[in-house]
């Protein structure tokens, strides 16, 4: 699923399954060069709205960042 986040970068949301049944998925964040994951989110989380997916994004540990992108002061 693909979203703009509240700085107008654009984002494509994936998950993906675990091997094991046991075990919750993993829901990635990419963009451009940035990559987040999120191991714990809402399996309805492709009903979300972009604002919804903003913050799950936001939540996400990162892997990996673009050079720079800075937030917007008092946005966290």
């Amino acid at each position: 699923m693909r979203f703009l986040d509240a700085q107008g970068f654009a984002w494509q949301a994936v998950e993906v399954s675990s091997a094991d049944a046991t075990l919750a998925g993993t829901l990635y964040f990419f963009s451009g060069g940035s990559t987040r994951r999120l191991e714990r989110y809402p399996l309805d989380w492709r009903a979300c709205a972009w604002d919804e997916l903003d913050r799950l994004c936001r939540r996400a540990t990162v892997l990996s960042a673009d050079l720079v992108r800075e937030e917007p002061e008092g946005v966290a």
